[in-house]
């Protein structure tokens, strides 16, 4: 007797799927790009606004310090550049030929989420007090 074969699709849930550390780690440097990208043009709108007179700059001065959101999406925005750039350092040593094996690999993700974590502290210090 032939075996019968299912051609049939599968449905495939995303959510019982356990990605390795280091796929976590490049998933979010590219989600980061993508904020850092939406981001940018009010960043440069922020730049020019300041860049158009004293009245300006201390307008916008203190309309960052002065609420809660704002220091927030601040330290936000800068917690993201942060991680970004962090990863991106790491995957430009990968690039290089440093770290390739997975034991390496994930070690160097782990330092990445510990560094970030300690400069994440340091910032969030800064920015609020």
């Amino acid at each position: 007797m032939s075996k019968k074969t299912n051609y049939r699709p599968v449905f495939l849930n995303l959510f019982q799927l356990h990605f390795p550390f280091n796929a976590i780690v490049s998933i979010l440097h590219r989600i980061t790009g993508l904020v850092l990208t939406i981001a940018l043009p009010f960043v440069f709108y922020t730049i020019w606004f300041m860049s158009t007179g004293q009245e300006q700059f201390e307008y916008m001065r203190n309309m960052l310090n002065c609420c809660l959101l704002s220091k927030f999406s601040m330290m936000v925005l800068v917690w993201i550049y942060t991680y970004h750039v962090l990863a991106g350092c790491r995957h430009l040593l990968m690039d290089c030929g440093l770290g390739l094996t997975y034991k390496k690999a994930h070690m160097s993700a782990i330092g990445l989420i510990t560094v970030f974590c300690l400069a994440g502290f340091f910032i969030g210090v800064k920015i609020w007090a």
